[in-house]
């Protein structure tokens, strides 16, 4: 379990909390500093980094990432969603529940 994690991001916002980890992260980590970039610093929210990342991993020649990112933005947006919040919730329980993630970062990016 790794509560420092947990506290540090319950004691401030979970994207803040990415855009910290990531951005320390993509120095340390010269070659993973442009997906770093990429999926994570470049965006605003954790709305945009997430359609982002969804719009990739769905990409195809039937539906291109940027349609498909569009519909996600719509959908998280919408004033009765709670995707963003549940995805919060999901990365935070990840993180204490995993002894493997040390970082917001993982659950994001690779699960």
């Amino acid at each position: 379990m790794n509560h420092s994690i947990t506290t540090s991001a319950s004691s401030e916002s979970v994207w803040s909390t990415l855009q910290r980890e990531a951005a320390k992260l993509a120095q340390a980590e010269p070659i993973l500093a442009s997906l770093f970039n990429t999926a994570i610093l470049r965006h605003d929210s954790l709305n945009s980094a997430l359609s982002f990342l969804l719009a990739s991993k769905l990409d195809s020649v039937a539906v291109p990432a940027m349609v498909l990112r569009e519909v996600f933005e719509e959908v998280m947006s919408e004033s009765n969603s709670n995707i963003v919040q549940d995805v919060e919730k999901d990365i935070l329980a990840i993180c204490e529940r995993d002894a493997a993630c040390d970082s917001l970062t993982t659950p994001l990016l690779f699960f």
